[in-house]
């Protein structure tokens, strides 16, 4: 789970225990060396991408992203039918 909330709602835990689920938290952490590894390529982040998707496929990409086993995909706002963008 990551979240920045200005509000504490209730949460509801009950799917979590019927369903055995495990949850990881996550907050937020030091930007700038995320940033820097970013940068001069010590992290390749390449390998966590599943598939990347147009603009106007958002509903299919966000389809995609809801299936077992993808890790990220990537809506390019910039990328044309038929251009490849990376």
């Amino acid at each position: 789970m990551k979240t920045t909330v200005a509000e504490r709602g209730p949460v509801d835990l009950n799917c979590v225990v019927i369903d055995e689920l495990t949850v990881l938290g996550s907050r937020c952490g030091p930007f700038d060396p995320a940033i820097e590894s970013l940068v001069e390529g010590t992290v390749d982040v390449r390998p966590l991408i599943t598939k990347k998707f147009r603009l106007e496929e958002g509903a299919s990409a966000l389809d995609y992203a809801s299936k077992k086993g993808v890790l990220k995909v990537i809506i390019d706002v910039g990328a044309k039918k038929g251009v490849k963008a990376w």
